[in-house]
Protein backbone atom coordinates (compact mmCIF):
# COMPACT_ATOMS: atom_id res chain seq x y z
CA UNK A 1 0.00 0.00 0.00
CA UNK A 2 1.87 3.02 -1.26
CA UNK A 3 1.38 6.15 0.80
CA UNK A 4 -0.27 4.45 3.76
CA UNK A 5 0.51 6.27 6.98
CA UNK A 6 2.19 3.96 9.50
CA UNK A 7 -0.19 3.49 12.40
CA UNK A 8 -0.56 1.56 15.60
CA UNK A 9 -3.84 0.16 16.85
CA UNK A 10 -4.72 1.43 20.31
CA UNK A 11 -7.46 0.70 22.81
CA UNK A 12 -9.78 3.68 22.48
CA UNK A 13 -9.80 4.10 26.26
CA UNK A 14 -6.10 5.01 26.11
CA UNK A 15 -7.24 8.28 24.51
CA UNK A 16 -7.85 9.55 28.05
CA UNK A 17 -4.20 8.94 28.90
CA UNK A 18 -2.98 10.79 25.81
CA UNK A 19 -5.31 13.68 26.67
CA UNK A 20 -3.95 13.78 30.23
CA UNK A 21 -0.40 13.85 28.82
CA UNK A 22 -1.50 16.77 26.63
CA UNK A 23 -2.86 18.61 29.67
CA UNK A 24 0.34 18.03 31.61
CA UNK A 25 2.45 19.26 28.68
CA UNK A 26 0.19 22.31 28.43
CA UNK A 27 0.68 23.06 32.13
CA UNK A 28 4.46 22.69 31.73
CA UNK A 29 4.30 24.96 28.68
CA UNK A 30 2.62 27.70 30.72
CA UNK A 31 4.99 27.32 33.67
CA UNK A 32 7.97 27.52 31.33
CA UNK A 33 6.58 30.59 29.60
CA UNK A 34 5.88 32.35 32.90
CA UNK A 35 9.49 31.72 33.95
CA UNK A 36 10.84 33.14 30.69
CA UNK A 37 12.01 29.72 29.50
CA UNK A 38 10.93 30.28 25.91
CA UNK A 39 12.63 27.20 24.47
CA UNK A 40 11.15 24.93 27.13
CA UNK A 41 7.73 26.46 26.44
CA UNK A 42 8.20 25.57 22.75
CA UNK A 43 9.28 22.02 23.57
CA UNK A 44 6.21 21.51 25.73
CA UNK A 45 3.96 23.02 23.05
CA UNK A 46 5.23 20.39 20.61
CA UNK A 47 4.63 17.59 23.12
CA UNK A 48 1.15 18.90 23.90
CA UNK A 49 0.25 18.95 20.20
CA UNK A 50 1.53 15.41 19.64
CA UNK A 51 -0.39 14.02 22.63
CA UNK A 52 -3.52 15.97 21.67
CA UNK A 53 -3.46 14.61 18.13
CA UNK A 54 -2.91 11.06 19.42
CA UNK A 55 -5.80 11.45 21.88
CA UNK A 56 -8.24 12.38 19.14
CA UNK A 57 -7.21 9.81 16.54
CA UNK A 58 -7.25 7.08 19.20
CA UNK A 59 -10.65 8.13 20.57
CA UNK A 60 -12.28 8.32 17.14
CA UNK A 61 -10.35 5.80 15.06
CA UNK A 62 -8.62 3.50 17.55
CA UNK A 63 -5.22 4.30 15.97
CA UNK A 64 -2.34 6.72 16.27
CA UNK A 65 0.50 7.49 13.92
CA UNK A 66 3.59 5.33 14.37
CA UNK A 67 5.55 7.17 11.70
CA UNK A 68 8.96 8.59 12.57
CA UNK A 69 7.77 11.76 10.83
CA UNK A 70 5.39 13.58 13.18
CA UNK A 71 3.89 15.39 10.19
CA UNK A 72 2.27 12.11 9.13
CA UNK A 73 0.04 12.41 12.19
CA UNK A 74 -1.55 15.46 10.53
CA UNK A 75 -2.47 13.32 7.53
CA UNK A 76 -3.90 10.65 9.82
CA UNK A 77 -5.90 13.32 11.65
CA UNK A 78 -7.50 14.41 8.36
CA UNK A 79 -8.19 10.77 7.45
CA UNK A 80 -9.78 9.82 10.79
CA UNK A 81 -11.57 12.96 11.95
CA UNK A 82 -14.32 14.39 9.77
CA UNK A 83 -15.53 17.97 9.52
CA UNK A 84 -14.96 21.31 7.82
CA UNK A 85 -12.47 22.46 10.43
CA UNK A 86 -10.18 19.43 10.36
CA UNK A 87 -7.88 20.66 7.58
CA UNK A 88 -7.45 24.03 9.30
CA UNK A 89 -6.60 22.36 12.61
CA UNK A 90 -4.30 19.90 10.85
CA UNK A 91 -2.39 22.88 9.45
CA UNK A 92 -2.21 24.46 12.90
CA UNK A 93 -0.84 21.16 14.24
CA UNK A 94 1.78 21.16 11.47
CA UNK A 95 2.86 24.67 12.40
CA UNK A 96 3.46 23.56 15.98
CA UNK A 97 5.20 20.32 14.99
CA UNK A 98 7.56 22.12 12.64
CA UNK A 99 9.03 23.84 15.69
CA UNK A 100 10.35 20.50 16.96
CA UNK A 101 13.70 20.55 15.17
CA UNK A 102 14.47 24.21 15.90
CA UNK A 103 13.65 23.94 19.62
CA UNK A 104 15.40 20.60 20.05
CA UNK A 105 18.39 20.78 17.73
CA UNK A 106 19.16 24.31 16.50
CA UNK A 107 22.01 26.16 18.22
CA UNK A 108 19.72 29.06 19.12
CA UNK A 109 17.00 29.59 21.69
CA UNK A 110 13.40 30.33 20.88
CA UNK A 111 12.41 33.99 21.19
CA UNK A 112 9.55 35.17 23.37
CA UNK A 113 7.33 36.10 20.40
CA UNK A 114 7.83 32.62 18.88
CA UNK A 115 7.07 30.97 22.21
CA UNK A 116 3.93 33.11 22.53
CA UNK A 117 2.77 32.03 19.06
CA UNK A 118 3.41 28.38 19.96
CA UNK A 119 1.43 28.81 23.17
CA UNK A 120 -1.51 30.42 21.35
CA UNK A 121 -1.55 27.84 18.56
CA UNK A 122 -1.26 24.97 21.01
CA UNK A 123 -4.09 26.34 23.16
CA UNK A 124 -6.30 26.59 20.09
CA UNK A 125 -5.41 23.07 18.93
CA UNK A 126 -5.93 21.50 22.37
CA UNK A 127 -9.28 23.26 22.81
CA UNK A 128 -10.37 22.00 19.39
CA UNK A 129 -9.29 18.45 20.23
CA UNK A 130 -11.24 18.59 23.49
CA UNK A 131 -14.32 19.84 21.63
CA UNK A 132 -14.09 16.92 19.19
CA UNK A 133 -13.46 14.17 21.76
CA UNK A 134 -16.41 11.78 22.02
CA UNK A 135 -18.39 11.93 25.27
CA UNK A 136 -16.73 9.84 27.94
CA UNK A 137 -13.21 10.49 26.68
CA UNK A 138 -12.78 14.02 28.05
Amino acid sequence: MVGKIPRKDEDRLSARIYLEKAHQSSAAMYLSFEEGLWNAAGENAVRCAIHSCDALTVAIGGVRSSSKNHEDAAKLLVEIVKGKDVKEMSNRYLGIIRMKNPVDYDPRLLRKKDAQKALNDTDTFLAWVESRMPPGYR
